[in-house]
């Protein structure tokens, strides 16, 4: 076979997500697809809530920037419990449960904005000769499984990485590390495919993968790294590993 593995990033490029699912809010004089609307709603049943929705959104996209910062040179992971507790200290939640309340209920809105288009599980079923890897970027590890799960893909994977459960993100070279200690394949011999310039092209090319960078977004700049090949649809994998694509 040509490759020894592939290895393919998750979110955005065999699953993606559908935003217009989620209400719609005015943030700084911008529309804003939120899971916060009915993240509010959640507390306010189940928690002494004191403060108004609007101070709520500002304050869980402050706390997404402080946990960005957190990550730090190294892309050392930050879980969405902890952002979710750190919200609720500057919100004075009192109630123990309130963290993992907001965490349930901004995941399962995420969750509900997911879906995985026909033509990615063809495929993976047109792959099943080869060992395939799962390296994503999430910091709730219980949520991509249950998508994998739901939508029949879990058991196309070998092996399968989240950035929560490695303690590490991309395109950091902690993460990577750990996967290739955890796998039996040379990097020069397998392919990756991922969609994030930084974290997917850039990471793993600097660890030697032959790259296929999947550009989705016109105007997109080019990544740090050169990938191998850039495509414009997921089936164009398989023209790579049929030697129909060089």
């Amino acid at each position: 076979m040509k490759f020894q593995a592939i290895f393919f990033d998750l979110f955005n490029t065999l699953l993606h997500f559908d935003f217009s699912r989620l209400p719609e809010v005015d943030f700084e004089g911008q529309p804003l697809r939120t899971t916060t609307v009915r993240v509010y709603e959640q507390i306010q049943e189940q928690c002494s809530v004191s403060f108004s929705y609007q101070l709520f959104l500002e304050e869980f996209i402050r706390t997404g920037r402080i946990v960005r910062e957190m990550r730090g040179e190294e892309y050392r992971e930050s879980p969405s419990l902890q952002r979710f507790q750190i919200l609720s200290q500057i919100l004075k939640l009192e109630e123990e449960s309130a963290a993992r309340l907001i965490l349930q209920a901004h995941t399962d809105e995420m969750f509900r904005t997911m879906y995985l288009p026909d033509e990615n599980k063809v495929v993976l079923d047109e792959l099943s000769d080869y060992p395939l890897v799962l390296a994503s970027n999430f910091d709730h590890a219980p949520t991509a499984r249950r998508a994998l799960r739901q939508f029949g893909i879990e058991e196309r994977f070998d092996f399968v990485f989240i950035s929560e459960e490695v303690g590490w993100r991309k395109p950091g070279n902690q993460f990577f590390e750990t996967i290739l200690k955890q796998t039996p394949y040379e990097p020069n011999r397998c392919l990756y495919v991922g969609d994030d310039p930084e974290a997917d092209v850039l990471g793993a090319g600097q660890r030697g993968f032959q790259v296929a960078w999947l550009v989705q977004v016109e105007g997109i700049e080019a990544p740090v790294v050169p990938p191998r090949w850039a495509i414009q649809e997921l089936s164009q994998v398989l023209d790579i590993v049929n030697d129909d694509l060089d």
